[in-house]
């Protein structure tokens, strides 16, 4: 576990649940944020709704579990999911979603849309480097 700045953490998802935000702001307690330390950079893997009611909150800094992919097992596969995590990251980025601050006006209503909207985006993503 380490302290980190929200605002240097790399958001991969490109849009939040509104229900889901809606739900942790009623809950009382609150999982811990994953993040991923790779290359010197905090890619955000899990927790993106809850690191931006932190965010919201006005908290500059979290508490979160920062893995390092350097040491996972490589007989447990998890290259697939650190690159999984870089993409996400690289399509955030190209969306102009740098940081969880980036993510105030992506908020929709369901879960649904929020995998409907990310299938586009990444479809969009996939099309446009393919032509590079």
């Amino acid at each position: 576990m380490k302290q980190i700045e929200i605002a240097k953490i790399q958001p991969t998802e490109q849009y939040l649940c509104r229900r889901t935000l809606d739900h942790l702001r009623e809950a009382e307690a609150h999982d811990m944020i994953t993040v991923l330390h790779i290359d010197g950079k905090h890619y955000l893997s899990d927790g993106h709704n809850r690191a931006f009611l932190y965010h919201r909150l006005g908290f500059e800094k979290i508490i979160a579990d920062v893995q390092d992919p350097a040491q996972f097992n490589p007989a447990y596969g998890f290259g697939y999911y650190v690159e999984k995590v870089e993409e996400d990251a690289e399509i955030c980025k190209r969306l102009g979603i740098k940081s969880i601050a980036d993510l105030e006006r992506r908020v929709v209503p369901t879960r649904d849309d929020v995998k409907r909207l990310s299938a586009s985006s990444a479809l969009e993503f996939d099309e446009a480097t393919r032509d590079q």
